[in-house]
């Protein structure tokens, strides 16, 4: 249930809570989400003085507040690129630069994603960073390569640098995972909601 299913099934006016009818319209069009203090008058309005009911309207209020911001699309994308840690900045003479290998990579990943146009606003990413398993291991998880938040580094500066994504704080979900398989590459499941350009 979303928050405008949410609130209208539990007869939630803007005069019960005190939200001007303005903002009301913006949050019924789901173009806008209440503010704590409006939040809370919806809590104290439903739940009363018990403690026990509120907390379960201020549950029941966030999983509706997050079905609402859900992301609709989901694009797939395989990158046939060997996966790369960002690495720690060098130093000299009063300066601070990446390593010629890192932005040459993150080059790479820019030529690939070209095809795929920009996306702007929100999104959600699922990656698998697959390193081709060296000969006497398992395909499979594995803690043998580089830290995997680094990985995670390098893709969003990647695809931030290449202009897919507008700005990498627009990723509120990341989920990830290492693995060694037959091939090197970085395997993408990106959900996104509002504009997508080509």
């Amino acid at each position: 249930m979303n928050l405008k299913q949410f609130l209208l099934s539990n007869q939630i006016t803007p005069n019960n809570v005190g939200i001007t009818k303005p903002i009301w319209n913006e949050i019924m069009e789901e173009n806008r989400i209440p503010t704590v203090r409006a939040l809370e008058q919806i809590i104290v309005y439903l739940g009363g003085e018990s403690q026990t009911k509120r907390n379960i309207i201020r549950y029941l209020l966030w999983e509706s507040i997050k079905e609402t911001q859900s992301l609709s699309k989901t694009m797939n994308l395989v990158l046939h690129i060997k996966p790369m840690a960002a690495p720690r900045p060098r130093f000299s003479f009063n300066r601070t630069y990446m390593p010629q290998t890192y932005t040459q990579w993150k080059k790479q990943v820019g030529v690939l994603m070209e095809p795929f146009g920009r996306i702007v606003g929100p999104c959600s990413i699922d990656v698998e960073y697959h390193h081709k398993a060296p000969s006497g291991t398992t395909w499979g998880y594995h803690t043998r390569t580089k830290d995997i938040d680094n990985m995670d580094k390098s893709l969003l500066d990647a695809l931030q640098d290449c202009e897919f994504i507008d700005n990498d704080k627009n990723v509120h979900t990341l989920n990830s995972q290492k693995v060694y398989s037959w091939q090197n590459a970085i395997i993408i499941t990106l959900k996104y909601n509002d504009i997508w350009d080509k």
